[in-house]
């Protein structure tokens, strides 16, 4: 590629880095980008090209010189992208050098030049359910429901299981997570994943004294514990309660205890 006359654009060896990379050659794509790239008259290394870098150096357990590539970045005036941040907050975090991520990322919050993505919240709230600060995560969860970026599945089951490890459940309903029948099924789910059925079961009346009704994925979670721990017999009683309450099973729902009785 780098023989060819005139040279192909910049776009064309992000995507063999890009390829190189996802190889896992993360040593070999680094090393042609600082030492060999750069040898060759006409090619101008973008944005993209320095953002495959720092990711290379975070692979590489380099977070340090991918910070420092982050700080000439910024110094020569260069337009950073979100994937840089997310990049940079993702190294950090893997180095165990959360606090840093989290003031990388007030930073950002506070300028509002660039919007964080579900990509960053998820890396800052995987970090501080790591280093237990998990009521911290779910201040952070507030903040991204509250904005443009929406809540997705990996990054609520992250806050969840952390606060089941901790035991800090009805501390987290207390610290002023949303009480909907959302969050109780969440909490549900998690709680019979550690399996601590008792307290699974208590959410769940609390749920009720709340005047919030479950939902066919909160009995499905119901149905599939019990069938898992052998009572299928329950099982059916909870089936037969989804129906008292108007509420239609599911596929998922139905098939659960049919497995049950052909274990």
């Amino acid at each position: 590629m780098v023989q060819m006359r005139p040279l192909p654009p910049i776009s064309d060896f992000n995507k063999a880095l890009g390829t190189i990379t996802k190889m896992g050659h993360y040593a070999t794509a680094l090393s042609l980008i600082l030492n060999k790239l750069q040898q060759f008259q006409g090619i101008l290394f973008d944005i993209y090209t320095f953002n495959i870098a720092i990711n290379c150096y975070y692979r590489l357990n380099r977070v340090h010189a991918g910070c420092s590539l982050f700080g000439c970045l910024f110094k020569c005036g260069f337009t950073l992208t979100v994937a840089t941040f997310n990049t940079l907050t993702n190294g950090l975090i893997l180095e165990d050098k959360t606090p840093e991520a989290v003031e990388l990322f007030k930073k950002l919050i506070t300028s509002r030049e660039i919007e964080p993505n579900v990509v960053m919240y998820g890396a800052i709230i995987n970090g501080l359910c790591r280093t237990r600060n998990t009521i911290r995560a779910i201040s952070l969860l507030r903040i991204m429901e509250e904005g443009s970026c929406k809540l997705d599945t990996v990054v609520c089951n992250t806050i969840i299981d952390s606060l089941c490890k901790d035991r800090m459940v009805d501390g987290a309903l207390e610290q002023g997570i949303r009480r909907d029948v959302v969050t109780y099924t969440s909490f549900i789910h998690g709680l019979h994943n550690f399996g601590r059925w008792k307290e699974a079961t208590k959410m769940l009346r609390k749920m009720l004294d709340a005047s919030i009704s479950p939902n066919v994925r909160t009995f499905s979670v119901f149905v599939d514990a019990l069938t898992k721990e052998g009572k299928a017999k329950e099982a059916e009683g909870v089936l037969q309660v989804m129906i008292q309450r108007d509420v239609d099973p599911n596929v998922v729902t139905y098939s659960t205890p049919m497995d049950g009785y052909c274990l």
